[in-house]
């Protein structure tokens, strides 16, 4: 019998990252030995039909097209790597100038696209990737609801993140706080001409590897859970605190994205 495997506590050759282009795209990079996973996705899986009646989405895209999600929200791209490049562009809830309009249909699009995208990685493949470089990070809860506090999201942060998260630089810091605002600027344009929320994106570390993420919200924030295990060599998972709008999980994820990044740096 294979061991049962923790990505808190284990490490584990990467089967996905995540990144960030051009500042309010991301990108999802998936190892080809992972793509058996989408082999358990089909077009009248019980997610793929809840999420289309739930939201009035559009039927469902498969993942084999080049575009694909509800509403063709995720698009491939080449990777010279051998690894599969998605991008995924944010979505734009009010315009600068249309205070009254959302574009909400869109919002929910890639939303429910991307829990579902999260959902399938987050099974850790039964064969080995054997890349070089360990999983750092997983998102693990990026639920979808259709009411006011419909937007949470968790993420796993692994052993593998330690050599950056044990001593990082005030300037990668303030990087992550700076993707999360991009990122809520980008979605909601009129908060781009306004100094209000500015403060309300904060980074937080805490020795010797704890990180806490926050945007604005009412103390809207992802933290290490409480009782973690806090041992040299452990991960932890990361929670959230009022995550309730898609604005605010898709701005986290954007701030998980760079963590990604600067973790994975580390490894070139």
């Amino acid at each position: 019998m294979s061991k049962i495997r923790m990505p808190w506590k284990d490490l584990i050759p990467a089967w996905y990252e995540i990144g960030i282009y051009e500042k309010t795209t991301l990108v999802i990079n998936i190892h080809p030995k992972t793509l058996s996973l989408f082999d358990m996705l089909k077009p009248d899986s019980p997610i793929v039909k809840h999420y289309e009646k739930e939201f009035d989405l559009t039927s469902f895209i498969m993942p084999t097209s080049e575009h694909w999600g509800f509403g063709e929200v995720i698009h491939r791209v080449p990777n010279e790597s051998g690894w599969i490049s998605y991008h995924c562009p944010l979505p734009i809830y009010k315009k600068h100038g249309e205070k009254n309009r959302s574009d909400k249909g869109t919002a929910d699009a890639v939303r429910t696209t991307l829990s579902i995208l999260f959902g399938l990685l987050d099974f850790c493949p039964e064969k080995d990737t054997e890349y070089r470089v360990s999983q750092l990070l997983i998102i693990d809860g990026l639920l979808v609801q259709n009411d006011l506090h419909g937007g949470s999201l968790s993420a796993t942060i692994t052993p593998a993140m330690t050599p950056f998260l044990s001593s990082p630089s005030v300037e990668s810091l303030k990087s992550i706080q700076d993707s999360m605002r991009t990122a809520d600027e980008h979605m909601w344009q009129e908060r781009k001409r306004s100094k209000l929320f500015a403060s309300d994106f904060r980074v937080h570390y805490q020795e010797p590897t704890k990180i806490h993420l926050s945007v604005p919200g009412d103390a809207c924030s992802l933290d290490p859970a409480f009782g973690d295990y806090d041992g040299a060599g452990y991960g932890y998972r990361l929670v959230p605190h009022n995550v309730d709008s898609g604005m605010q999980q898709l701005s986290l994820l954007m701030g998980l994205a760079r963590l990604h990044e600067l973790g994975r740096a580390t490894y070139i």
